[in-house]
């Protein structure tokens, strides 16, 4: 097996798992125009490169399916598929409607080139097509209104298509659907480029200087089709790639969250003991723990857990071990929140027996140390925290935290 058939198997075998894949999301969400849109153009290009196969059992195929141009009318469909695509999937303030009349206007006039260009080649007289072809096959008006039909349109097509394609670009912020779109521009742009803009520039030189050959036109070509294939399989699969490391890495998330939902325990029931009014509504029962509503409780506990550090914060001025510092080292927090937590209920002792105690004058010092939204981060620091002031409780040092009540 050389190395072309090789990719050739290789990109028929990722089309064929991209197109099934996209089916099945169509069946989830079969109101999704776009996604239609897409299934229609990666099925038809899936089906051309894999009966195109040089196996014998394709054979019989190959000869029926040659006689009606039929990877022709399949590469159109996929080109309109292209740049319907990013016309529709596109964020814009109208309903969709035009947009979509747009679309199946421009799939009638590919599907009216594709059928001029096989009734010039059906209707033209005997011997227009020698095969192998002679210098005046290349003048004929039929000729080159095949070419003009078959390649001409489709490249106009893909060039309305890729500029939609790049404004799309715009409006995705996720790095690794940017990536995605860009390599499928790359792949869609070397195979139109390589087929239809290799062959209409090979018929001009071919009319221009009759009896001509240029084999690095062919070098081309092969280099665009094969290349381009490749390129557009590889951008197909990052999708669902994407969604399944997404899925994996959703599902390893969850496992983690159940785990420090466990580790934050004592810290958030000690904080939430202390400021009662913290607590925000439940997150809803009645149904089986999942992947929701682990989430779901995570995200609360840990929400609370700020707001009870904040409101512990006044209670830690004075007790900060180094100001100059932040308290980014769990252990050196947990004695600030112990010193704080000491204070609270000094604080509590007093009012009750009729005193007066004051908090210090703002701004207070920040308990729980910048994060810039990595959750995983701020949750470790909490767990660790929660872990450190248990130790601290264990072994009593400083203000023992069995000594200090919550608040009743």
């Amino acid at each position: 097996m050389n190395i072309k058939l090789t990719f050739s198997i290789s990109t028929a075998v990722i089309l064929v798992v991209v197109a099934l894949w996209q089916w099945r999301q169509l069946v989830r969400y079969p109101r999704d125009l776009p996604l239609r849109v897409l299934v229609i153009g990666v099925t038809s290009i899936a089906f051309v490169v894999t009966v195109g196969l040089p196996f014998a059992f394709f054979e019989p195929l190959h000869e029926f399916l040659d006689q009606v141009h039929f990877s022709n009318f399949a590469w159109a469909v996929m080109i309109w598929s292209f740049a319907a695509f990013f016309l529709l999937a596109a964020p814009s303030p109208d309903d969709g409607r035009r947009r979509t009349r747009r679309a199946l206007v421009e799939l009638a006039v590919v599907l009216i080139a594709m059928v001029v260009m096989y009734v010039v080649w059906a209707t033209a007289p005997a011997g227009t097509w020698h095969n192998p072809r002679i210098p005046e096959d290349y003048r004929t008006w039929q000729n080159i209104v095949f070419y003009l039909s078959s390649c001409g349109a489709t490249l106009g097509l893909w060039a309305i298509g890729t500029v939609r394609a790049v404004r799309y670009l715009r409006s995705l912020e996720h790095r690794w659907a940017r990536r995605a779109v860009i390599v499928v521009i790359i792949g869609v742009s070397a195979m139109e480029i390589g087929v239809d803009g290799v062959a209409l520039v090979r018929q001009g030189l071919y009319i221009a200087f009759p009896g001509s050959k240029w084999p690095l036109l062919s070098t081309l070509y092969n280099i665009g089709r094969l290349g381009g294939q490749i390129i557009l399989a590889i951008g197909l699969a990052a999708a669902p790639l994407a969604s399944l490391v997404a899925g994996v890495q959703d599902r390893l998330d969850v496992h983690r969250q159940r785990r420090l939902v466990r580790q934050l325990e004592p810290l958030w029931r000690r904080l939430t003991d202390e400021f009662p009014y913290i607590v925000l509504p439940p997150v809803p029962h009645g149904r089986p723990a999942n992947e929701g509503t682990t989430a779901a409780r995570f995200e609360q506990m840990t929400s609370e857990i700020t707001d009870g550090l904040a409101y512990l914060a006044p209670y830690s001025v004075g007790h900060h071990p180094d100001p100059t510092q932040d308290l980014s080292d769990p252990s050196r927090a947990a004695a600030t929140v112990a010193a704080a937590l000491h204070a609270l209920d000094s604080s509590r002792r007093v009012r009750w027996a009729g005193g007066d105690y004051r908090l210090p004058p703002a701004p207070y010092p920040k308990i729980e140390p910048e994060f810039d939204g990595r959750w995983r981060d701020r949750a470790r620091w909490m767990a660790e925290l929660s872990r450190e002031l248990d130790t601290l409780r264990a072994g009593k040092v400083g203000a023992g935290l069995d000594e200090l009540p919550a608040a009743t």
